[in-house]
Formats: structure tokens, C-alpha cells, sequence
């Protein structure tokens, strides 16, 4: 409270007490007027002490006024158990805290990445640019991340996968309708190509799969149809093993290998066809044809030496 508050609040205390003993004595005027100059003294010194400031001395004075001795003995009352008022100025500028990302993940109730969070959204990003089996199969195990943002990135990288090769399929069967006889058997060869991808890298499931291993054996046959060669058969032996049909398979490695195929290349698909076709007998021996180096196929050949 200010200091010349107090002496004002002090002597319309004092001004009540001698307006009271003027009414007494039959003073009517001189009281009120003594009242009057009372009322206004508590006021002021009130409006420095409660949190309201001006509005709470003009209350009070209305107060005291009109409830004479009572009503400034209750704003007194609360003078005393209210907080005194703050006269220091406040901070030109306030500054507020912003809590950082861990904080406000804390704040608003949600669980903290588990170690490595960070890394599974690199790995995540990384895979976008990868096209090989392993890296779907990350990004398909990332869709069920606990760190939301890990498994919003991974549906957006595979739906851009998805649509990636399912429009280099659109625009080459559009091709193909247009096509002359000559060029037919190339936009064939991709388009056996292009689904074969979905298959081995496993961007296509279930019923997809089915039938992009079923769009890739027909573009390869009439690959073949209009012009054989052995990278053609290659690949429909490849779709072969995948649909687990060894014999037919094996059939068109056959052939691959008539038509130059280096047999070293072979020899670890027609030990895969012999396996489906469970001829044990034969999958070392065509295995010990297969070039050294290859890590995949040093390993089945330890297994099976």
C-alpha cells in the first residue's frame, strides 16, 4: 500500500468514530458531513489495498455510505485477508516458454519414440530409393511403427512404389496397343518384366500376386512368340519357380541355355526347379555348376555339399 494511503485509511476510520458520536449527540448535519468526508477517506485508502483498485474504493465508499460504521468495518475486514496489491511496474515484454518436440510430446500425453526412432525414419526414407524384396518388407514392417510419423512416412513411400509401377504398366500396355509387329515383342518383354517386379519385390499380395505372376507368364510367352531369345526365357523360368511349377521351368532353362545362355547362370535355377521337383539328386550336382562368389548360392551349396 502506498504510504499516504494508510493515513487516509486511518483517519476515515477516525472521521466514522466522531460521525457516530455527532449523531448521537443530536449533530444530524454535522454528522453527515463528518460521514461523508469518513466514507471518502476509506475509499481511498482501500482502493490502494484490494486487487480491484478504483472500482473496490468506489464500492466501498458506496458502501460505507449508505451502511454507515458496518459497511466500513466489512471492507476493512477484507483489506486485511485480501493480498496487498502489486504497485511495481510490470515487464515491458513477458516471454513465454515453448516447450521443444520431447516436451510437448511429454505435455500432450503421448509415449516417447523407443530408441532408435530417429534411424527407423532414416532407414524408412532410405527405402524409397531402393527397389530390391527386403526394402518393401521394411517398409511394410514400418507400418506398424509405434512412432506415428515412421508409419505415415512408410504408407506414403509404398503408396508412391505402388503407383510408380503400376503406371510403367499402364503406359506400356498402351504402347503395345499401338505398337507395329516389329517392336511388339520388346513392350511384351517389359511388360513380363514389369510384373515379374511386382512379384519379386513384393509390392503385390494375395490375389495381386496371383495375378501379376499371371500377367508376367503371358507377356513373357508372347515375348517369345514373336521373337525367342534367352532373356525372355529366363524370365518365364523365373515366374515358373515362383508359381512352383518346376517342370515347365526347368523346360525353359533348357531352351535359354540352347539359345546362349551362359550355363553358369542356370545352374542355380535348375537346381531350384530339381528341389520343386524333388529331385534331390540333382540339386548338388547342378549347384556345383553355379559360379563361385555368389553369396546366396555358396551358402545353398554348403548346405547341400
Amino acid at each position: 500500500m502506498a504510504s499516504w494511503r494508510e493515513p487516509a485509511l486511518a483517519t476515515g476510520v477516525a472521521l466514522e468514530a466522531v460521525a457516530v458520536i455527532a449523531a448521537i449527540d443530536g449533530m444530524a448535519g454535522l454528522a453527515l458531513a463528518v460521514h461523508l468526508g469518513s466514507c471518502g477517506g476509506i475509499a481511498v485508502g482501500l482502493a490502494g489495498r484490494l486487487p480491484a483498485g478504483r472500482a473496490a474504493g468506489r464500492l466501498a465508499f458506496a458502501m460505507a455510505l449508505f451502511l454507515p460504521v458496518l459497511g466500513a468495518l466489512g471492507w476493512i475486514a477484507a483489506a486485511l485477508v485480501a493480498p496487498a496489491r502489486d504497485h511495481r511496474p510490470g515487464p515491458a515484454v513477458v516471454r513465454t516458454p515453448i516447450p521443444g518436440p520431447e516436451a510437448a510430446r511429454i505435455q500432450a500425453g503421448r509415449s516417447l519414440p523407443r530408441p532408435g526412432g530417429g534411424s527407423a525414419g532414416a532407414r524408412v526414407l532410405a527405402a524409397r530409393r531402393r527397389d530390391d524384396p527386403d526394402a518393401i518388407d521394411l517398409l511394410r514392417r514400418s507400418l506398424a511403427d509405434p512412432d506415428e510419423d515412421v508409419r505415415l512416412v512408410a504408407h506414403a513411400v509404398l503408396e508412391f512404389k505402388h503407383r510408380l509401377a503400376y503406371r510403367r504398366v499402364h503406359e506400356d500396355a498402351c504402347e503395345l496397343e499401338l505398337a507395329p509387329a516389329g517392336r511388339r515383342a520388346a513392350i511384351h518383354r517389359r511388360l513380363a518384366a514389369a510384373h515379374w517386379e511386382l512379384a519379386r519385390t513384393g509390392l503385390a499380395e494375395g490375389d495381386c500376386l496371383a495375378h501379376a505372376l499371371e500377367r508376367a507368364r503371358h507377356h513373357a510367352q508372347a515375348a517369345l512368340a514373336e521373337q525367342p531369345d534367352h532373356a525372355s526365357l529366363l524370365l518365364l523360368a523365373r515366374v515358373e519357380l515362383r508359381c512352383g511349377t518346376g517342370e515347365e521351368a526347368e523346360a525353359a532353362l533348357v531352351r535359354a541355355v540352347e539359345r546362349g545362355l551362359a550355363p553358369a547362370v542356370a545352374a542355380p535355377y535348375l537346381a531350384e526347379a530339381a528341389f520343386l521337383e524333388r529331385r534331390f539328386d540333382r540339386v548338388h550336382h547342378r549347384l556345383a555348376a553355379a559360379p563361385a562368389g555368389n553369396a546366396a548360392v555358396d551358402r545353398i551349396r554348403s548346405y547341400w555339399s
